[in-house]
């Protein structure tokens, strides 16, 4: 049911007779008006295919390949057949090595729920909700961090080796988690997982990055919770160790040309206490995936949300979903 107002009556109309006005009730039975509001729902599969292949043109110079001389440049990894080989950095100080100490992915890996004021039950609660009756649900914008940490990927390139980092920033591509078999150092003999990622920025700066064990474990999980592509993402406590790697900004040039130079390899591991929040979801799939997309509009009058919003409207514009 609808109620419309036709605006404030004139001085004329106050005058006149009250009598001769009525209210009127209008339901409508369109199958319009059932349909969820655009946003709450998930997108069309051709339509995530479409943005995938945008994506990845956008950033094709920078691929996963150990021929083109990603090897050994993460952490010391070397690859050899089916079994990874990794040997430690000399030069890393005690703790600084991925292996170094092992801490609870439920308190380093992602920023609970509580530091964004909801609560895992909450959560349940939302997907349901949307599942039943999505346009019914408003979400406001969670999420919480300071924007003065903030480096763009850019700058993340210019740090000092071994210090850290936040960036905000959308994924571009993700790949594992892969399990590895560590040959030398400390845990010589176990297996790790590993995850990489590809990053993008509303300057159109674009880095690798490589999550370690249980943190690779967490971010790459299948569920909602799991880091997907297209996903805007707070990273913080992330380390800029190894700049080694291709990097490009984009910004400088829109031909697929561009030159590359040296940045950072961005690791993100257990010991560093590296955290991840999703802040929106740009490519949903699945109704589990809108709990990941607040009304941005609802809080555009905080400089952290309008910041997501600008990551987001950079990472629509490209992957031709605005």
């Amino acid at each position: 049911m609808f109620r419309v107002f036709l605006g404030a009556p004139t001085k004329n109309d106050i005058s006149k007779d009250p009598a001769s006005f009525r209210w009127q009730n209008v339901s409508s039975t369109s199958p319009s008006a059932s349909k969820r509001p655009a946003g709450t729902q998930p997108l069309p599969p051709a339509t995530l295919q479409a943005a995938s292949v945008r994506i990845s043109q956008f950033y094709k110079h920078i691929i996963f390949d150990d021929e083109e001389g990603d090897e050994g440049a993460l952490d010391g990894t070397f690859l050899e057949g089916q079994t990874t080989a990794i040997s430690w950095d000399d030069s890393l100080e005690d703790g600084d090595e991925p292996g170094a100490e092992t801490i609870d992915k439920s308190k380093s890996a992602v920023l609970s729920r509580a530091d964004t004021y909801a609560t895992q039950e909450e959560e349940t609660q939302d997907i349901s909700a949307y599942s039943s009756d999505a346009s019914s649900i408003i979400r406001f914008p969670s999420f919480t961090f300071d924007l003065h940490t903030l480096l763009t990927l850019a700058k993340v390139s210019k740090t000092p080796a071994y210090s850290k980092a936040s960036v905000l920033a959308a994924v571009l591509e993700i790949e594992g988690p892969d399990v590895i078999h560590i040959k030398k150092g400390p845990d010589a003999g176990k297996e790790v997982s590993l995850l990489k990622m590809i990053l993008g920025d509303d300057e159109g700066s674009v880095c690798k990055l490589t999550a370690w064990r249980e943190i690779a474990e967490c971010w790459g999980a299948e569920n909602a919770s799991g880091i997907k592509r297209g996903d805007v993402v707070f990273l913080e406590s992330i380390g800029n160790f190894f700049n080694s790697l291709l990097f490009l900004d984009l910004s400088i040039s829109k031909e697929t040309s561009s030159s590359s130079s040296t940045s950072a390899a961005l690791t993100a591991s257990p010991n560093l206490k590296s955290r991840l929040q999703i802040c929106f979801r740009t490519m949903p799939s699945g109704s589990e995936d809108m709990q990941y997309r607040p009304d941005l509009r609802l809080g555009y009058s905080d400089a952290t949300v309008r910041k997501v919003g600008a990551v987001v409207a950079w990472f629509e514009g490209m992957a031709g979903l605005s």
